[in-house]
């Protein structure tokens, strides 16, 4: 069986991430990784309380950055 991981570059999202992070979860997606690229509001905080793995850039690195942080994050954890 494969080993899927869903990555989210964030940004500024908190009051929008964890419906989405809930709409993956009702799909049976259970490795999900969000990347808080340096935002200002709550976001990783607010990830965190989702029980997935949440990583976070200290600057806003852009989302190419952050996906690449994420992918890298996955590809560690065992991810196809």
């Amino acid at each position: 069986m494969h080993k899927i991981f869903i990555v989210i570059a964030a940004y500024n999202e908190e009051k929008k991430i964890s419906s989405v992070i809930s709409d993956i979860k009702k799909k049976r997606y259970p490795n999900i990784v969000v990347v808080d690229d340096g935002s200002s509001d709550k976001t990783y905080e607010t990830v965190k309380k989702n029980h997935v793995f949440a990583i976070k850039h200290m600057i806003n690195r852009g989302q190419g950055a952050a996906l690449t942080t994420g992918i890298d994050f996955a590809l560690e954890k065992g991810a196809d």
